[in-house]
């Protein structure tokens, strides 16, 4: 039974209240490098290489564990927000690398110098400029749907009092409602009237 539940999941995140694969392969990912930055930090064998290389494992878990982290307003994927994910996470990286190597007390002892701070700058230059577009688009977007659905709704109300409503010559009970009319031609029995 529990099986069956279990083979109904997606591979990908959808709207549905169950969780995808891939978000518990991140869950997954997530606790065991949680748990080796633990088991390792209390055997004292904790360097720069493996807590930079931790900290990439646990961000991969959470981009799976939480997909809406990397999508768009539209639900899609959004690549900028995928490079700046990745961007961050180089730089965090690169700092935890520097902050538990004894060794190393500067950007520049790992060749990184200060064009790289151009680049860095550029990358969330780009983002702020993404965002700023994608705000006005969404709101342009907004009011040209506002304006069309102002637009139905008065052509709607406009034909509707114009032309009379449908069933307007029913009388109550949904009958068309009887005319009299005089004929002298027909008898009383048939509806004439005398």
């Amino acid at each position: 039974m529990r099986f069956a539940s279990f083979m109904q999941r997606k591979l990908l995140h959808t709207a549905d209240s169950k969780v995808s694969y891939l978000q518990i392969i991140g869950f997954l990912v997530i606790l065991a490098g949680l748990i080796y930055l633990f088991t390792e930090q209390m055997r004292d064998k904790l360097d720069s290489k493996a807590i930079a290389a931790d900290f990439f494992a646990i961000m991969l878990g959470f981009a799976f564990a939480f997909p809406d982290l990397l999508k768009d307003t539209n639900k899609g994927l959004s690549t900028m927000r995928i490079v700046v994910f990745m961007m961050v996470n180089v730089i965090c990286i690169i700092l935890l690398k520097i902050g538990w190597d004894d060794k190393t007390t500067s950007l520049r002892a790992i060749g990184l110098d200060q064009y790289w701070m151009g680049v860095i700058a550029f990358i969330f230059g780009a983002k702020a400029t993404q965002s700023y577009f994608d705000s006005k688009m969404a709101v342009a977007n907004a009011a040209a749907s506002a304006t069309q659905a102002s637009a139905q709704a008065t052509a709607s109300q406009a034909s509707t009092t114009t032309s009379p409503p449908a069933g307007a010559d029913l009388d109550g009970c949904g009958v068309h409602a009887l005319i009299l009319t005089e004929d002298e031609d027909l008898p009383a029995s048939e509806g004439g009237m005398k």
